[in-house]
């Protein structure tokens, strides 16, 4: 008999249809067809990052108030979320909406409503790990076939319609639909069994074996910050984040229009591009927890960085277009070690949505916010060529500098002092 109950692997493989027809990495070019203002490169980087910004300042609360509120409330929270990501991104194919302004601040909805979704997605999968011992890479790969196919699905229809419209908009009224679905059973699946009452005891000096997991949410972002920063080791790591989360920046928001300004390509290419890079994640998301468990964390996100810096230093040195294809394997390396590594320190030291929600602040927005101001100023003053390089041998520089004060605090004997934090009893 087929399980059909309801699971993080359905939410994520219908949220990501969400995320892919919302624009998904064809956003550089759907936007500045809305809009020929945002073709520029300072301005389109202006775009993404006042997206990020709007995120980065709403999310962290709002994923609070979702924390400590009922079920029912949850439940409103995650429907409105969709709903508002595909509402400003239908609404921005209307004629009379295509201004600069207009564009910029549909598109600032639309990120804070798919940020939450995508937060609350993932604390959903740690909480239902906890319950019923569900692995978070193998939840997550469902995910990233979903965005295959529907990057697969806009790049030709793009294509051979020459419309974004027809290319996005029924997908994502569909996919909105499932999402809303998908997530509230999940949610009222989550909550079902819950006590009201939940203690913490952070010990972040004590050995993996002996750390107690955390499981409560009604912490405050700051809280659960200064408890992920809790000793050098673990600021190392954060930096680690930060700085891959930076130059993922340009490959998230801006590698399509690279793709295609610079070396000819076709919206079908970009879209196998996507297919090659999941082709990779989805076994390394599969034994995300051996890999984790054999090497560490902090191992995985050194490897993601690496293979970033490779990559995209390999993106300017290809003659043709489809070359491109021969690099992506490296994406996928990148996407699902790092998103791998900071689920799983989130869970080590700080679990919960809270939790959750500042690192993808971090991975999400504060990153990116630093990688686009980069991308604008460097691609207006030089060119694309000059952004990438740049960007591969900035993580590549970040990556030994993780690595080295990582080493560093495994053998230094005041490592450790970190304040303790007292039980917190949920209201």
């Amino acid at each position: 008999m087929v399980n059909l109950s309801p699971t993080p692997s359905l939410l994520y493989f219908t949220s990501f249809l969400l995320f892919a027809s919302n624009g998904g990495r064809f956003s550089s070019l759907i936007f500045p067809a809305l809009c020929p203002e945002l073709s520029q490169p300072l301005l389109l980087s202006t775009f993404f990052i006042l997206a990020n910004v709007s995120s980065m300042v709403s999310v962290p609360k709002l994923v609070h108030v979702y924390s400590t509120s009922s079920t029912a409330k949850k439940t409103q929270m995650f429907t409105v979320s969709v709903l508002m990501a595909t509402a400003t991104y239908v609404i921005a194919f209307v004629p009379a909406l295509s201004s600069a302004p207009i564009q910029i601040g549909l598109r600032m909805l639309n990120q804070v409503s798919t940020s939450l979704v995508s937060t609350l997605g993932d604390s959903l999968t740690v909480k239902h790990g906890h319950k019923h011992g569900t692995e978070f890479g193998q939840a997550r790969l469902f995910g990233a076939v979903s965005w295959a196919l529907m990057s697969i699905v806009v790049g030709y229809v793009a294509e051979w319609t020459s419309s974004w419209a027809i290319a996005t908009i029924p997908a994502a009224i569909v996919s909105a639909i499932l999402t809303v679905l998908t997530g509230r059973a999940v949610i009222l699946d989550a909550e079902e069994g819950e006590s009201g009452v939940a203690y913490v005891k952070v010990d972040p000096d004590a050995p993996p074996e002996n750390d107690e997991t955390l499981t409560e949410d009604n912490i405050t972002p700051s809280v659960a910050f200064c408890r992920l920063m809790a000793t050098a080791s673990n600021s190392s790591f954060l930096f680690g984040v930060f700085a891959l989360a930076t130059g993922m920046s340009i490959v998230e928001s801006l590698s399509f229009e690279y793709f295609t300004n610079s070396l000819h390509a076709k919206p079908s290419l970009n879209g196998m591009t996507v297919l090659i890079t999941v082709i990779f994640e989805i076994p390394l998301f599969h034994y995300a927890g051996t890999l984790e468990n054999r090497v560490g964390f902090k191992t995985l996100q050194l490897g993601a960085m690496l293979a970033y810096s490779f990559r995209v230093i390999g993106y300017t040195l290809v003659p043709k277009a489809w070359m491109v294809l021969l690099l992506e394997p490296l994406h996928g390396v990148t996407y699902a070690l790092g998103k791998t590594a900071s689920i799983s320190f989130v869970k080590k030291y700080c679990d919960g949505a809270v939790g959750q929600g500042v690192v993808n602040v971090i991975r999400g927005n504060i990153g990116p916010l630093l990688g686009l101001l980069l991308y604008g100023v460097i691609a207006q003053l030089f060119n694309e060529d000059a952004v990438y390089r740049g960007f591969g041998f900035l993580v590549l520089i970040a990556s030994f500098a993780m690595k080295a004060t990582s080493d560093a605090n495994t053998t230094n004997p005041m490592e450790g002092r970190a304040s303790k934090f007292r039980n917190i009893e949920k209201m």
